[in-house]
């Protein structure tokens, strides 16, 4: 595992509790140099903590990283940069300045930031404020730049992650196939434009593939518990649907994460940023617009059948249009299994789960379908196909988990 991999994940999670840490001091009343004088020392701590506790700890299994992996970082960087200044808006998308952006405005004020709460007719001051707080956060020590020029580059800095993460855990492996995937998902116009839209589900995305590799390669113990606890706190800290990933990720990984008293490590990894969510949902936050309007009518559409047809229709549409690698990737990744006689991994079915319950809120949604899936499906998509696109490859280069006997399976020869 390169160094580099603990460094970015590290800082990603460390970056991720100084923005819940800012929530929590804000709404404890701190004045602003209290504020700033706590998320430096959490900085200087988590820094001094990387150095000391972690980096000995796995200096046995980190691997140099060679001249051509550093090469690579730097190509996938200059790319993305060059790739966004064609996409650049003043303000972002349109989420940006009226959702994220905008909450980011107001939670940089120390005196009527409640206010945001009161925006329920036009904005969602239900959503968690990883991405704006972060912003709020640099405009109140540079006021000069606003909210929207850290929000920028703090997005497409994720975006940049989110490649350098598949290149570094994929390269040892195979660099054919690290640099296709990399290219794959940077061709993409939409990736591009998401990155600069200054949204937050390529956070989202990078937080949780981040969690699936620290579970993935680093050895089993009580540090590997910790950096994924770090990234699924950071998950539930930056969207609603981060609430979901991070559920479906502990259940399917239970025993890795809480047996053995690694429940420990596991809750003083999720605890801060898990703390100031149910502060903000208890306390200050309206209802979601979902929860609000659910109803036993929400419940009948269950067995609606056309609507299952209509919100396959468009998944799959979305996945031509903006993921279409996925599908061969699919595709080989299911014959591989079926070739090696392997069941996939608890994780592949994590995802498929993750898959499973996004397809499930738009069955319940209260809201009109059509436009519901418009407006939000091709972003939910995008938050789980990073983590799919690593999984289902360094699934395929190496699948552990054997078919059990069964009537089907055995009758074609695939006993394990």
């Amino acid at each position: 595992m390169p160094t580099a991999i603990i460094y970015i994940i590290w800082a990603m999670a460390t970056a991720g509790w100084g923005s819940a840490l800012y929530f929590l001091l804000l709404a404890a009343g701190i004045p602003g140099i209290g504020i700033a004088v706590a998320i430096v020392l959490l900085l200087m701590g988590g820094l001094y903590y990387l150095q000391k506790k972690i980096l000995p700890i796995v200096s046995f299994v980190i691997s140099p990283l060679s001249t051509l992996t550093m090469v690579g970082v730097g190509v996938i960087s200059w790319v993305m940069v060059v790739s966004s200044a064609s996409h650049i808006t003043s303000y972002g998308g349109w989420d940006a300045w009226a959702i994220w952006n905008l909450q980011a405005k107001y939670l940089a004020d120390g005196t009527h930031w409640q206010n945001m709460f009161l925006n329920t007719r036009h904005g969602h001051p239900d959503y968690p404020l990883l991405v704006p707080t972060i912003s709020a956060i640099c405009s109140r020590l540079v006021p000069s730049a606003g909210v929207e020029v850290p929000a920028f580059f703090w997005s497409v800095a994720m975006a940049i992650l989110v490649l350098v993460l598949l290149w570094l855990s994929l390269r040892p492996k195979s660099l054919l196939v690290s640099a296709w995937a990399v290219y794959s998902v940077v061709a993409s116009q939409y990736y591009v434009t998401q990155a600069t839209a200054m949204y937050a589900d390529i956070t989202l995305a990078c937080f949780f593939l981040a969690a699936i590799q620290s579970l993935r390669l680093l050895p089993a113990g009580n540090l590997q518990v910790l950096l994924s606890a770090l990234c699924i706190g950071c998950c539930v800290w930056t969207k609603n649907e981060g609430t979901i990933l991070a559920g479906l990720f502990t259940v399917f990984h239970c025993r890795t994460l809480l047996l053995q008293k690694r429940w420990v490590m596991f809750l003083s990894g999720i605890s801060l940023p898990l703390t100031a969510w149910c502060l903000l949902k208890g306390v200050y936050a309206p209802a979601n617009d979902l929860a609000h309007n659910f109803s036993v009518a929400s419940l009948q559409q269950l067995m609606q059948w056309a609507r299952y047809g209509i919100i396959w229709q468009h998944m799959a549409d979305t996945v031509n249009a903006h993921f279409g690698y996925m599908r061969w990737v699919i595709v080989l990744y299911l014959l591989v299994c079926l070739f090696r006689k392997r069941w996939p991994t608890a994780t592949a079915w994590m995802l498929a789960g993750c898959m499973a319950a996004y397809f499930f809120i738009y069955v319940l949604s209260p809201m009109d379908l059509n436009w519901h899936l418009v407006t939000s499906a091709d972003r939910l998509m995008l938050q789980l196909m990073p983590a799919l696109l690593y999984v289902l490859i360094d699934d395929g280069i190496g699948n552990k988990i054997a078919m059990p006997q069964n009537i089907f399976f055995s009758r074609f020869g695939m006993n394990g």
